[in-house]
């Protein structure tokens, strides 16, 4: 098994979070949580984020507050 570097680890989180890693990559993603500190921060950080982020109300969500969320990660995946 090759082992997965961060890089790699902070590309594939959503895919993990959305249970979309086959087998494998999964084994791989989770052995990288339990060797590098820094990406299990990062993981409970996005999942603190997507729970509070989720617990919005979007009756609630000015369309000024919308555009600038959908503007914020709007080219996440290319960073």
């Amino acid at each position: 098994m090759t082992t997965m570097n961060c890089e790699e680890f902070v590309d594939l989180v959503t895919a993990y979070l959305d249970e979309e890693l086959d087998a494998g990559t999964r084994r791989r993603f989770t052995g990288h949580i339990g060797v590098c500190g820094g990406c299990d921060v990062y993981l409970r950080q996005i999942r603190v984020t997507v729970a509070e982020v989720g617990r919005l109300p979007a009756r609630n969500l000015t369309d000024r507050s919308r555009e600038n969320l959908l503007e914020a990660f709007r080219d996440w995946s290319a960073r």
